[in-house]
């Protein structure tokens, strides 16, 4: 999880809801990832408006 200390706050997430993602659990974070992560909390947004 990134950052670090949102490590709790996805664990609950994980128990009582959904986390999407394209990377495999335990992928580093790295700054090439970011804009296809941003891809889909844009996608994510607009579909929740």
């Amino acid at each position: 999880m990134y950052p670090s200390v949102n490590r709790d706050l996805a664990h609950e997430i994980a128990r009582d809801g959904v986390i999407v993602s394209e990377w495999p659990l335990r992928t580093p974070p790295r700054s090439a990832n970011f804009p296809q992560r941003n891809r889909l909390i844009a996608g994510l947004s607009l579909a929740a408006y």
